[in-house]
């Protein structure tokens, strides 16, 4: 029995193959293999946090300028519409917090600012936000900021962060922590070795995978 990975996203294609091997006599051998086509699912957390890139920054990048993007994905899931949303995010101090800016929304924000100690806060009052029962397709909304990298960094520190998302006076809830490390580049210096004609070659089919990216 086989697992997917975690990172497999919901509604992925899905192939399965499988054989059968008797040890017996077999007098019918067409029926020992079978195909099985299906999609991935499962359940999920609509309020996440997500950064680009994701494999994180070189440092070339950071000497650059060049921002990191995060997302903070919500959606009302409650029983009534949300009138106000709220959502808070701890900035690390391995951010330039200078750089920090607004890059899109799905609604209107009425505040965006960061509060004493690297505390970012936006706003969205008066959103309107259906419940997904009432609306599922309007229900949904998000936030994306910009910041950079202090240019003086530690090659092996992880910049962490959460985002928590208060609908109107409810607790908070609390997205995935998103940690970005130093991108390197890998270069290989070995040439492959090539097959010499009395050799067999062994084709193998690769397995494909499939990385989840949404704004």
């Amino acid at each position: 029995m086989g697992f997917l990975k975690p990172t497999v996203p919901l509604g992925y294609p899905m192939v399965t193959r499988g054989t059968v091997t008797p040890a017996l006599t077999d007098h019918l051998p067409a029926n020992n293999t079978f195909l099985a086509i299906d999609t991935v699912v499962g359940s999920f957390d609509p309020n996440e946090k997500h950064v680009i890139p994701a494999k994180g920054l070189t440092h070339t990048e950071i000497l650059a300028g060049r921002s990191l993007n995060y997302t903070i994905l919500f959606q009302n899931t409650g029983t009534y519409e949300a009138d106000r949303v709220r959502i808070t995010d701890h900035l690390d101090t391995a951010l330039n917090w200078s750089t920090l800016r607004l890059i899109a929304s799905s609604h209107t924000v009425t505040s965006f600012q960061l509060l004493p100690g690297g505390l970012l806060e936006i706003l969205f009052d008066n959103i309107a936000l259906p419940d997904s029962n009432a609306n599922e397709a309007e229900s949904h909304g998000f936030a994306t900021f910009s910041i950079q990298r202090n240019k003086a960094y530690s090659p092996i520190y992880q910049v962490k962060n959460k985002a928590a998302i208060y609908f109107d006076f409810n607790d908070p809830i609390i997205t995935n922590t998103v940690s970005t490390e130093l991108a390197t580049t890998t270069v290989s210096t070995h040439e492959p070795k090539k097959p010499r004609a009395d050799q067999d070659v062994l084709w193998i089919s690769p397995n494909h995978h499939h990385e989840y990216s949404n704004v």
